[in-house]
């Protein structure tokens, strides 16, 4: 716990279908922390985005269903589960688990969603008919049964009901009375609701003189605005007593069904959300979608190349182990292809730091914390900070009372840790807390506001203290007679800060030394902390030395002299004693002429060495590069894969899935400088600056940081001061006056208001105050970094890039026909390329960086070259086998003409195979196993992995071949054999109607423009397949009729076939009637106004 763990750095490859199930292990095991490739990558455009997206639509269905338990009272059921349960409790799943838990919910979901919906429908016709009901029986006995027996004789009047909201009474009645003129005679009856959540209703009568439509329309635009349901009287007294026999039988079979409807609603629910185990439903799925979405990060993180994933991790030493038997499991159960390697810690990453916790440790490393995290392998100030941080909050506040409150709510806590989940965390640092005020109330002599006497040394005669016995010394703390004097309180505790402040900043200082030292940072060793630790010593520890002095020492009244005056005089009067001497005058000024002096070399002594000391390294560094130390930098070159033909047909035509699912997109181009460490880019100016920044904050710091301490004797004062208020108002008085009756009543007040105000609010100032301070000293520990995180599962990923350099440079020398160095004009003599793939000699490249740091063809900045000894091309050892022909690939696929792919080759057979094209003309065949036809491949980019067990390749289709005879060859420690095959290539056959046809589908696509030209994408598209005025010749045609092939959906069987066929007139008419489709689908679809 010291220091952190050690850590190691391991690459892990692995193919893609293997992926889920590999870190869906390693998550489990809580051990590793991923490197994310490409950080600045946005989450929409990482592969599993949607993955992503499904996972966050899910957990919003999960929320949807408790907002329905709420609505329906059964939210309170509803316990949150534990994630280590769930752990314990969940069979690992397959990938195809999330599938099966959408459907799932998506299910429960909609069933819950349809019977929410019946509810509410249910709700509002039960409302509907109660209110009606109400109305006729309101409507009955507010006009009488007159009105419907004789209801010719009130013709000349008309009236209306409803009802409203009660809070809307007033409004309607305004209403009302402006369109009416105040001829209306209104009624209003109260209905109470049974929910109480929701409004109450009013019903609503009121009778006007029938005037024409004009003004009933007026008041039925009314009513309509403030009820949308409709009311109708009926006209008999027997279609009255019918209508009320109606409605009461229709509220009562409503009332059934709303109840069936409401024990299923609240079924269904229960069913997730009440756990007839340790854990629900609803949390079983909740957690599952929470782990699949930080799984599916994490897979984001990975670098893909084709079908393989590889991406690097931080390993602890100790659980190296664990993660090895981890990837030896899931090799056992029929994992194919995942492999582990060690690699150096790279140069421009910062090691993540694990610090090892328990029940104690942990809340102090999360204050520690608070402020960044130490780097790697240095001190841990959370050990320091067990005993620092409560004492410092001791101090501040010390009360044996309050103190001792708080520590037996710690012990208590201890004891019984689950009574209370939400301090059980804390249960150690509250006990410590309240132990350390405990004791400072003890040195105090604090008792809530009064004192403990157990014997006085002194006698007071009005306000004079006179001291009974020369010798006498109070056995514990502060004599109590010195208690409520604040000058003698005030000076004990701020000097008491003062020296607190001192020890606690250098204790920071000393952890830096010992991390310079464990460091063999020996410069910053010297000019850091040697005079970091003399000038807080000479200034801030003489001051502390005369305080303890004087402590020593008995002065009286005119000869004791003023610490403030004399650390004034020693700076302004260079080390004179203009006043009262603390001891021999000249003893005195000798020794603080002496610690002036040396402190005022301490300023330019850290500043001036380690800052001529950067500037030399950082000359050294561009003066001298070290070509052999950076050999092996990975992250100074990554090669970009330009896979343009692949990335058009993914983008502008629609190919069959099964039919490119081994091309692979195209990847980024990574930036030299972006990847350099960032000692490149710092200039002397801003070491000069930076260090002279550093110089004043410690100076400055040192002085502001000293008097921030003095909030110990602040909070200390107040504490005491509330404390001993609250007796005086609230139970002073009482005692005094009376015996028992008041004290009893009013000990309750007191004790409320002490806990509230002392116990609860001084408690977290203080807390939090205490926080502060132990900022200061990890400001002088210098160890702290905020970017840096914690260790933890799922964190940032960086990967590493596998590559061969010798397989590279040798590809490109070869495709890119480079016979010659651009500086010297001969021959590659030990040729080696710079970031920017330009090529040269290794001497002339050497002597021309040393000049000039940047490529001398495109002038890009290189501070690096990759000094690997490249062999020549005739240098190789060529494999020596009596087998006639190329070696084949065989895999069912149809690669477009012309088009480039990706593959990843893990079989030996393979791996040799792509071995034997590198030496030779980097040529091989992939034959997909239809009819004896084959098409050649042309190496365009390599990159190995593994040791050269792995290759990454890309390749581009050059022709189409018929096999005429084959062979095999047998490869060491593998069962498969390389096939070899003679062949020749496949003639077409072009008849006279082929340049007919190709000009019909020319006529199609110029009328599939005409459709589409709303849509500028797609005629785009169309308009590269055909460019204008282009001579159509034969061979013109023949290759524009296999490139289209690409485009048109057609069965991968059929386009295979009709790829390898020579009948090129056969192949144009298949093409135009597809596209002759397309033309007629577009023409029939009706257009968009």
């Amino acid at each position: 716990m010291f220091r952190s763990q050690q850590m190691t750095y391991y690459q892990l490859v692995m193919p893609r279908e293997s992926a889920w199930i590999i870190i869906n292990e390693l998550g489990y095991l809580n051990r590793i922390q991923l490197v994310d490739h490409n950080p600045e990558l946005p989450i929409i455009s990482r592969p599993f985005a949607n993955y992503i997206k499904r996972c966050d639509d899910l957990l919003n269905k999960l929320n949807q269903i408790l907002k329905e338990a709420e609505k329906v009272r059964q939210l309170k059921n509803y316990r949150k589960g534990d994630s280590v349960q769930f752990v314990q409790q969940t069979i690992k799943h397959h990938h195809t688990q999330l599938d099966k838990i959408e459907d799932e919910i998506i299910i429960r979901v909609n069933k819950i969603s349809e019977n929410q919906r019946n509810y509410e429908q249910l709700l509002e016709q039960s409302m509907f008919s109660k209110e009606y009901r109400t109305i006729l029986q309101i409507f009955h006995k507010f006009c009488g049964d007159q009105l419907l027996e004789k209801r010719s004789e009130f013709s000349k009047f008309d009236y209306f009901v409803g009802v409203i909201n009660s809070r809307e009474i007033q409004l309607f009645e305004r209403l009302l009375f402006r369109i009416t003129k105040g001829n209306a005679m209104i009624h209003f009856n109260i209905i109470q609701n049974e929910d109480i959540s929701q409004p109450s209703r009013a019903v609503y009568i009121f009778m006007y003189p029938n005037s024409g439509p004009y003004m009933r329309n007026k008041l039925q635009r009314l009513c309509d605005s403030q009820s949308k349901s409709k009311f109708v009287i009926p006209t008999t007294q027997s279609e009255f007593n019918q209508k009320v026999q109606e409605l009461n039988l229709k509220t009562t079979e409503i009332d059934h069904l709303l109840s069936l409807t409401y024990s299923q609603l609240c079924q269904q629910i229960n069913e997730l959300i009440i756990s007839p185990g340790s854990i629900s439903l609803f949390e079983q799925y909740r957690f599952f979608l929470l782990k699949e979405k930080e799984l599916y990060n994490n897979l984001n993180k990975l670098k893909m190349q084709g079908h393989l994933f590889t991406g690097d991790l931080w390993v602890p030493l100790q659980d190296v182990s664990i993660l090895e038997n981890t990837l030896n499991n899931l090799k056992n159960t029929d994992i194919p292809g995942v492999q582990i390697v060690q690699k150096p810690f790279p140069i421009n990453e910062k090691v993540p730091t694990l610090f090892k916790t328990n029940d104690f440790t942990k809340p102090y490393q999360l204050i520690v914390d608070t402020y960044g995290v130490p780097r790697y392998q240095e001190i841990n100030p959370a050990l320091f900070s067990c005993i620092t941080f409560p004492f410092l909050f001791g101090v501040m506040f010390g009360d044996i009372g309050h103190g001792g409150f708080l520590f037996c709510f710690g012990i208590y806590l201890c004891i019984f840790r689950k009574s209370i989940p939400i301090f059980d965390e804390y249960r150690y640092l509250l006990l410590l807390m309240g132990f350390f005020a405990f004791y400072s109330g003890w040195i105090y002599n604090d008792y809530v506001g009064l004192t403990i006497d157990m014997g006085s040394c002194y006698s007071q005669n009005g306000i004079k203290l006179t001291k009974k016995l020369n010798n006498c010394e109070y056995n514990f703390g502060i004599d109590p007679a010195w208690y409520g004097t604040i000058a003698f309180g005030d000076s004990v505790k701020m000097k008491f800060s003062v020296i607190v402040a001192y020890f606690h900043m250098s204790l920071g200082i000393i952890l830096s030394g010992l991390n310079y030292l464990y460091k063999n940072e020996k410069v910053a060793f010297f000019c850091k902390f040697i005079p970091q630790i003399l000038f807080i010593t000479c200034t801030f520890g003489y001051m502390d030395f005369l305080i303890v002095y004087k402590w020593l020492n008995v002065y009286t009244d005119a000869t004791a002299p003023s610490i403030i005056n004399t650390m004034i005089d020693m700076f302004l009067q260079l080390g004179q004693v203009t006043e009262l001497a603390m001891f021999n005058i000249y003893t005195q000024e000798f020794i603080q002429t002496l610690l002036l002096i040396i402190s005022l070399i301490c300023v330019p002594w850290m500043w001036l060495p380690e800052t001529l000391y950067k500037m030399y390294e950082l000359n050294h560094k561009h003066s001298n590069i070290d070509y052999k130390q950076l050999e092996d930098d990975h992250s100074i070159e990554l090669q970009n894969v330009e896979l343009q033909h692949s990335r058009r047909l993914s983008q502008n035509m629609n190919i069959d899935e099964e039919n490119t699912h081994n091309v692979s997109p195209t990847t980024s181009q990574i930036g030299f400088l972006d990847h350099q460490p960032q000692e490149f880019n710092q200039s002397a100016s801003d070491i000069f600056v930076q260090e002279t920044i550093e110089t004043i904050e410690f100076v400055l710091g040192a002085i502001s940081n000293t008097a921030s301490y003095l909030r110990l004797w602040a909070l200390s004062l107040a504490h005491s001061q509330l404390a001993e208020v609250f007796f005086d108002l609230i139970l002073a008085g009482p005692i005094e006056n009376s015996f028992y009756i008041k004290p009893i009543i009013y000990f309750p007040i007191w004790a409320m208001i002490s806990f509230g105000v002392l116990m609860c609010m001084d408690s977290l100032e203080c807390f939090l105050h205490s926080l502060r301070l132990h900022c200061f000293k990890i400001n002088f520990i210098r160890v702290m970094e905020q970017n840096l995180k914690h260790f933890h599962l799922y964190k940032n990923y960086l990967i590493f890039e596998f590559e061969s350099k010798k397989l590279k440079l040798l590809v490109q020398l070869r495709t890119q026909n480079i016979e010659t160095c651009s500086i010297c004009h001969e021959e590659f003599k030990e040729p080696c390329h710079l970031p920017c793939n330009h090529i040269f000699c290794r001497n002339c490249i050497t002597e021309s960086l040393e000049n000039i740091q940047s490529c001398p063809i495109c002038r890009r900045v290189c501070c690096n070259l990759l000094n690997k000894k490249f062999p020549l091309v005739g240098e190789t050892n060529l494999v020596e086998h009596d087998h006639q022909g190329l070696p084949c690939f065989q895999y069912r696929i149809a690669i477009p003409h012309n088009s480039q792919a990706s593959f990843n080759f893990f079989e030996k057979r393979y791996v040799a195979m792509t071995t034997e094209a590198l030496q030779k003309d980097l040529h091989f065949i992939i034959d997909p196993q239809v009819e004896g036809f084959c098409f050649k491949v042309k190496l365009l980019e390599c990159q190995s992995y593994q040791d050269q067990q792995v290759y990454v390749c890309n390749v581009q289709n050059v022709g189409r071949y018929k096999i005429i005879q084959t062979s095999y060859r047998e490869i060491p420690d593998s069962q498969d054999k390389l096939k070899y095959a003679e062949i020749e290539p496949v003639e077409d056959l072009y008849e006279d109607g082929c340049q007919e046809v190709f000009k019909s589908i020319e006529k199609c696509v110029d009328d599939l423009i005409e459709v589409l030209k709303e849509n500028e994408y797609d005629t785009r598209v169309l308009e590269k397949l055909f460019p204008k005025n282009q001579e159509l010749t034969q061979k013109y045609i023949t290759n524009k009729s296999l490139e289209l092939l690409a485009v048109v959906r057609i069965q991968e069987q059929a386009q295979i076939k009709l790829y390898f066929s020579s009948d090129v007139l056969g192949r144009l008419k298949t093409l135009f009637k597809h596209f002759d489709s397309f033309l007629t689908f577009y023409k029939d679809q009706p257009k968009q106004e």
